[in-house]
């Protein structure tokens, strides 16, 4: 099961210093465009080219408006991985879909930009903390279908997918990005199940169990 731990949701939302129009001027996107956003180094076990193979999949009407924004570090035993990322896109022809925009300052104001968050780990995560704070800023999350992530998120606050299948992943996007409605509707599920993480409830939950192991009152 997930490893359950507090995230002070209030905080992360007050950590966005930048708006959204700033941001995505930042990139040249244009106003109707969808954004979706990855945060986390750059690692194949992350899962960043099993969006890259996603989004060559998405319909090229689609695509059109679609914009893939990773924000994270590339470490040296990873640079050959993003080598071969960056000529896979290429090869995909979908250089105007993909930003690896590196390290970022503050990665929250690039979230609290997009539309989407997207979670694509092919190794299991015990809980993901990324997909806690997308969530605590109201994005409807695209999460990978194992682990955490598999038990964080509901049918009410995202979606899930097998990074090992990239068709699917392409038809989850394909949905947020025709369905404004649905991202909305996601986007707030998001919002209040995020609240079942808070702190104050981790702190809670957490002292009870000592009181139970201890014999102590409650």
């Amino acid at each position: 099961r997930a490893a359950v731990e507090g995230v002070d949701a209030a905080a992360y939302r007050a950590s966005v210093s930048r708006s959204r129009d700033e941001v995505r001027a930042e990139f040249g996107f244009a106003t109707d465009d969808i954004v979706a956003c990855m945060v986390g180094n750059v690692r194949h076990w992350k899962g960043q080219h099993a969006v890259v193979e996603a989004i060559s999949l998405m319909p090229a009407s689609v695509r059109r408006r679609f914009r893939m924004l990773f924000i994270g570090d590339v470490a040296t035993t990873d640079r050959e991985y993003q080598r071969t990322l960056n000529a896979r896109v290429a090869e995909l022809g979908i250089t105007s879909n993909v930003i690896f925009a590196g390290v970022r300052p503050n990665p929250a104001d690039y979230v609290a930009a997009s539309d989407v968050a997207v979670h694509a780990s092919v190794i299991p995560e015990p809980f993901g903390i990324v997909v806690i704070e997308a969530m605590a800023l109201g994005k409807p999350v695209v999460a990978a279908n194992a682990g955490g992530p598999a038990e964080i998120v509901t049918a009410d606050s995202g979606l899930l997918h097998d990074p090992a299948e990239p068709r699917q992943l392409a038809e989850v996007l394909e949905r947020l990005v025709s369905n404004p409605e649905l991202r909305e509707r996601l986007g707030t599920g998001a919002v209040a199940r995020v609240e079942h993480f808070s702190m104050d409830r981790h702190v809670t939950a957490t002292a009870r169990i000592y009181r139970d192991v201890l014999g102590l009152p409650s």
